[in-house]
């Protein structure tokens, strides 16, 4: 079966969604509070980003729950859009930035 009109990946985002909410509303209840560091965001990609803002703004958490998220500024331009890497970049650094 074919997709038409990106119906399924909606749905599967919208459940990967749901599923990390009830995980982490379980975790937070179990370890209060919560703290978790998250690494090289600056190479997140638009979902896994929509999906730390869904977690943090689920507004049954009420438990602690803290995501830090560390980016290297020198790889984030001036108006936020992220930078991937992509090895046929003329400049040398290895990166572009994405749309956003």
């Amino acid at each position: 079966q074919s997709d038409m009109g990106g119906g399924e990946s909606k749905l599967s985002t919208a459940r990967l969604n749901y599923a990390f909410r009830l995980f982490f509303r379980q975790i937070s209840k179990l370890f209060s509070p919560f703290v978790m560091v998250l690494d090289d965001c600056q190479w997140s990609d638009p979902v896994s980003l929509d999906l730390f803002d869904n977690i943090l703004t689920d507004r049954e958490n009420i438990s602690g729950l803290l995501l830090l998220c560390l980016y290297r500024s020198l790889e984030v331009h001036e108006e936020g859009a992220l930078i991937t890497p992509n090895e046929n970049n003329n400049e040398g650094d290895g990166c572009t930035e994405t749309s956003q």
